[in-house]
């Protein structure tokens, strides 16, 4: 709360009220609560589709708000385009192969993260070590790979998820349409669903609720806080209330304008979306028709739309507690997804598309403020952030960079490329993406077992000046020879680091 002189001349009335006015003063002031809170906003599937992000037909105001007091990242990639491993891979400020994380255990023929990695100290965990209330609620973790009960080290209590309680919650306000509830949906529910619901039927509108109470709580204790919140949508399946759908007309979306694979690409940069076939109302095998294509794109954005309304509660309520002046807010996506370009649905590519991310970084210390950045950076670079933005020492060698320095300055450089990757069994493709090229290179790899990289059994090169939707691999084409061998060097047969020498420069020429 701020300070006020209303507020100083009611010290006055009482001694009992005078007591309690100076104890909470001076909790205020207090060298713990001059440190920075973080508000660590992470959003399933969710592609750059932000109007921050000059996306002419989203309706996103509450997390274009937010980009008007931070920095919008223009260029930011993940690690690799699915949950599991590109949350862990955030949570580590470590790549994949680094913290061998690499699948969803969805069996037991991989290790979960703490098997691999038990000494390594999480972002959650860092700053609950560090004297802060460190809470999660919703995905933060995919729980596939780290469940709360694996992971109570990273907390300072269990997890809010919202699994089976919120399931049986949902159904209890009979929720429309949803059908039978399988937690692997196994065709028995619909891709999508438009019903006359409030917000807090669907476990997004329970996740919002839920970090609006924590706050709240933290208002109280004064105490500096770590609130990690992971909202589900846009992650199939494309489920809104029908507000949200409603504040788009069908009539001004249009299907991707490439839906090709790209000439002379290799069959690994490539899949079925096996994910969205899975559901009811989706063809198991073909392509999608323009009309459910064009439902499917509409749903996405009703989607994220119901996602920002959510934000926004938190920000309010965050702006309500006036902790907002000293509050770290980063707000991302895991990973993009592909909606019809490429002829691809869902994630699980190297491609532009799947890889690239919103970022979005609000800190009260940063020396500009609604600005935007086009600087390279990767979501493992928020650990390395954040620990920097609250003066933490970070205990183990990270991957990541700290971005204070573009927080200072939006064209500040501090890497030459993103570095991305994906599994196809054992091959592993590799994704360099400088500002103006991408270069995929696919090896043999027994990446379940961690074992060395074997030889080289495709390449790809894209130029997004002259072709921004990735048309035609031309990584065999004479004029791009001295592009290809820069790259090459850059990979450097290892694929897990980035040399430090490299030119920025040069990478472009």
């Amino acid at each position: 709360m701020r300070f006020s002189f209303h507020l100083y001349g009611k010290v006055t009335l009482s001694l009992v009220f005078s007591m309690s006015f100076c104890h909470n003063l001076l909790a205020k002031l207090s060298p713990e609560n001059t440190r920075p809170n973080v508000l660590f906003i992470i959003v399933d599937d969710l592609k750059p589709l932000l109007g921050c992000y000059e996306d002419p037909l989203a309706k996103t105001p509450n997390i274009d708000r937010l980009a008007e007091n931070g920095m919008v990242f223009q260029h930011a990639y993940c690690a690799q385009a699915i949950c599991g491993p590109s949350r862990a891979s955030i949570l580590t400020g470590m790549r994949p192969d680094n913290i061998r994380t690499w699948f969803m255990n969805q069996n037991s023929e991989y290790k979960l993260f703490r098997e691999l990695n038990p000494g390594i100290i999480t972002l959650p965990q860092l700053f609950k070590e560090n004297g802060y209330t460190s809470i999660g609620v919703g995905k933060v973790f995919d729980t596939r790979n780290l469940t709360p009960e694996e992971d109570s080290i990273s907390w300072s209590r269990k997890p809010a998820y919202f699994d089976a309680e919120g399931v049986a919650y949902a159904l209890r306000r009979q929720l429309p349409d949803s059908g039978r509830f399988n937690p692997r949906y196994n065709g028995f529910r619909p891709s999508m669903e438009r019903a006359e619901v409030d917000d807090e039927v669907y476990f997004d509108g329970m996740i919002a609720k839920r970090a609006v109470e924590f706050l709240n709580e933290f208002a109280a204790t004064g105490k500096p806080f770590f609130l990690a919140v992971g909202f589900r949508r846009p992650h199939l399946p494309f489920t809104a209330p029908a507000k949200y759908w409603n504040m788009y007309d069908r009539d001004t979306f249009r299907t991707a304008v490439f839906r090709e694979r790209a000439e002379g690409s290799p069959r690994y940069a490539y899949h079925n979306f096996k994910e969205l076939r899975s559901y009811k109302d989706i063809p198991d095998d073909g392509p999608l028709d323009d009309a459910r294509q064009l439902e499917l794109i509409h749903a996405y954005y009703a989607c994220v739309s119901f996602i920002d309304a959510q934000v926004g509660k938190i920000l309010n309520q965050l702006e309500r507690t006036e902790m907002a002046r000293n509050t770290i807010v980063v707000l991302m996506g895991d990973h993009g997804w592909h909606l019809g370009d490429h002829g691809l649905w869902c994630k699980l590519t190297n491609f532009e598309e799947s890889t690239r991310v919103p970022l979005i970084i609000a800190a009260p210390s940063a020396g500009v403020h609604g600005a935007i950045s086009t600087s390279l950076v990767e979501l493992t670079d928020v650990y390395p952030t954040l620990a920097d933005l609250a003066g933490i020492a970070i205990p183990q060698e990270k991957d990541g960079t700290s971005l204070v320095p573009v927080l200072d300055d939006p064209v500040a450089e501090i890497k030459p490329v993103a570095i991305s990757q994906f599994p196809r069994g054992k091959v592993m493709g590799y994704s360099y993406r400088s500002k103006r090229y991408r270069y995929v290179v696919w090896v043999e790899k027994d990446a379940a077992a961690g074992g060395p990289n074997g030889k080289t059994l495709a390449r790809e090169l894209y130029d997004y000046v002259w072709d921004p939707l990735e048309r035609k691999n031309l990584v065999n084409e004479p004029e791009y020879g001295k592009i290809v061998d820069r790259f090459s060097r850059v990979a450097d047969g290892t694929y897990r680091a980035v040399s430090s020498h490299i030119d920025f420069d040069q990478m472009d020429e």
